[in-house]
């Protein structure tokens, strides 16, 4: 029975974490529905490629538990960095972009997109 409750709070702390992420993401997109989409994109493709990847291999495993707490261990040191690692996107996204407003060609294709 404790088992489960790990995989609840889990699960809870994934979904915390997802609306965190939204957060960080509308002060670079925006609070459109842009940044919404990305979220969702990026997790649902995190699913499907970890299940692509690892899927196969977690059948073999003697300790499948043993590897899922690495794996959320892996998880939370990320949590702990993505501040750091938000600040360094965001750097390239406003370095990247004030050398895309002097060329109108670029931001054409911007908008079409």
């Amino acid at each position: 029975m404790p088992i489960l409750w790990f995989f609840f709070f889990s699960g809870a702390t994934a979904l915390i974490y997802e609306v965190v992420w939204s957060k960080y993401l509308s002060l670079i997109l925006g609070s459109t529905i842009q940044a919404q989409t990305v979220v969702l994109a990026a997790f649902m493709c995190g699913l499907a490629l970890g299940n692509r990847l690892f899927g196969r291999w977690a059948d073999r495993l003697r300790q499948p538990l043993v590897a899922y707490a690495f794996l959320e261990i892996l998880i939370g040191l990320y949590a702990l960095l993505f501040a750091i690692l938000y600040r360094g996107a965001d750097s390239l996204f406003v370095f990247v972009g004030s050398h895309l407003l002097t060329h109108s060609t670029w931001l054409l294709l911007l908008k079409r997109f």
